[in-house]
């Protein structure tokens, strides 16, 4: 069974994440949460790589904030590598809390482009209604939940 994650998100998402972070918290999932397990003095990339090397699944916030900055492209990009070398595992698990993976993301380079592909060619939690629906919250945390205690 797995259950260690890794939360990939930008900075203006954070009170999301933060959201996210302790509803697995709640329900026994081990994480890695920047703002709580990013210790001062240590490198940004080599937190982020050992993160993501480290923890059984990465959960992808997929948002406008979070796709624009490099580090959370870079965190991607690793985890992807880790998939490839672990024999095509599925450890990347994206979550969108808006529409811009889908309708707003068009990559003009190709790196971009294939994080992109890579991403929307699988299932993509759906969190868009999450912040007015406490139920809706609820039933995507519940699916995202599965998916980190199964087996890549």
């Amino acid at each position: 069974m797995y259950s260690s994650v890794f939360i990939s998100y930008g900075g203006p998402d954070e009170s999301f994440a933060r959201r996210i972070n302790a509803a697995l918290i709640a329900v026994g999932v081990k994480t890695w949460f920047f703002k709580h397990d990013a210790l001062p003095g240590q490198k940004l990339h080599e937190v982020m790589r050992r993160g993501v090397q480290e923890h059984d699944r990465v959960l992808l916030i997929c948002s406008k904030n979070s796709l624009a900055r490099p580090g959370v492209t870079n965190e991607i990009e690793k985890v992807l590598e880790r998939e490839a070398r672990e024999g095509g595992s599925a450890i990347l698990i994206p979550i969108t809390i808006d529409d811009y993976l889908f309708n707003g993301w068009w990559p003009t380079d190709v790196r971009e482009a294939t994080l992109k592909q890579e991403i929307t060619n699988r299932v993509v939690a759906d969190y868009r209604n999450a912040e007015a629906s406490p139920i809706e919250f609820e039933n995507a945390m519940a699916r995202v939940v599965n998916s980190v205690l199964i087996r890549p």
